[in-house]
């Protein structure tokens, strides 16, 4: 039977079990925490608690390649940019036991840091919004007049931000 580890909890990996259950594979889900709702889809064949990607990543390293369980030859399904920086760093390790879903971190760290991915963009005339990258309060304070309505103060890494304001942008 097909085997799929997703990582992350939020409805990103829900909607992935659900789709992976749909197609016949066997779905187990490593939860951070007992209440992330990810962990009580009905889809999923069993819930593992396993340490953060974030807080403990040399931790969930060890638990992946040290666990008893029959997960040899699993695609190992990162689902939020938390853990597709654990898995993408690590992935030559996982590959020895697993099937990771993302490619090495030399590409994925030019993805998921956002500047550098609306930068990418432009120079290849990938369309994006007008996007703007203040290194500091005064920075984003001279270039109010040139911003208008709708505007999103967003990071260009989320989980550090999100980390402190507990939101991914701010409005």
């Amino acid at each position: 039977m097909k085997r799929t580890i997703v990582l992350g909890s939020n409805y990103a990996a829900l909607g992935a079990i659900r789709t992976l259950a749909s197609e016949g594979i066997e779905v187990i889900h490593l939860s951070t925490d007992r209440f992330y709702i990810a962990r009580f889809s009905r889809f999923v064949t069993r819930s593992v608690k396993a340490p953060s990607p974030t807080r403990e990543s040399s931790r969930l390293l060890e638990f992946l390649m040290n666990t008893n369980e029959n997960w040899d030859g699993a695609l190992l399904l990162p689902t939020n940019d938390p853990s597709v920086v654990f898995v993408s760093k690590n992935r030559q390790t996982l590959a020895e036991r697993y099937i990771p879903a993302v490619q090495d971190w030399n590409l994925i760290e030019r993805i998921i840091d956002k500047k550098s991915l609306y930068i990418q963009a432009q120079k290849i005339d990938v369309p994006t919004p007008k996007v703007v990258f203040p290194d500091s309060v005064q920075a984003l304070m001279e270039m109010k007049s040139e911003l208008s309505y709708p505007c999103i103060l967003k990071p260009h890494q989320t989980p550090s931000f999100g980390s402190i304001f507990k939101k991914k942008f701010l409005s």
